[in-house]
């Protein structure tokens, strides 16, 4: 909810692979791969894998293993 802006429903993908040093971590920023209206009811939609490559959102198909790498 971004307020007087609206707002969005958003979903990320966040890759599990970062390198650890000493005091920090370096990791990829986290992909957006839906964007929905401000008032998208999520409870609603149905949001799964399919052998870690895809990613269904709603009837929205996202090819992560193409898309993140």
């Amino acid at each position: 909810n971004q307020g007087a802006l609206g707002g969005a429903t958003l979903v990320k993908v966040y890759s599990n692979r970062r390198f650890e040093a000493l005091t920090f971590t370096i990791s990829k920023k986290p992909q957006t791969v839906h964007i929905g209206p401000w008032n998208e009811n999520i409870e609603n939609i149905d949001i799964y894998w399919d052998n870690y490559e895809f990613l269904y959102v709603g009837s929205e198909v996202y090819d992560i293993e193409n898309k993140i790498n």
